[in-house]
């Protein structure tokens, strides 16, 4: 039954496109300037700018799969 089994093709396609970026994004994320530390000083960057220019302008966060992951941490 082709239904029950597992199809690795697609799912070695699945792994290598859907959690590479996150997995290269956390690999050695406590070394400094890291690609993670990157990415976190450029969000914080942009939200002390965002206040800078007017602090009582809401901020919306509009972000995708690992968009989110990155914002949450």
């Amino acid at each position: 039954d082709s239904q029950s089994k597992v199809h690795y093709d697609e799912l070695r396609k699945f792994m290598l496109f859907g959690f590479a970026d996150a997995a290269g994004l956390e690999n050695r994320k406590e070394i400094p300037g890291s690609v993670y530390e990157l990415a976190q000083g450029e969000i914080a960057r942009n939200l002390l700018g965002a206040c800078t220019a007017n602090h009582a302008m809401p901020v919306v966060f509009l972000a995708h799969s690992l968009g989110c992951q990155v914002l949450s941490s």
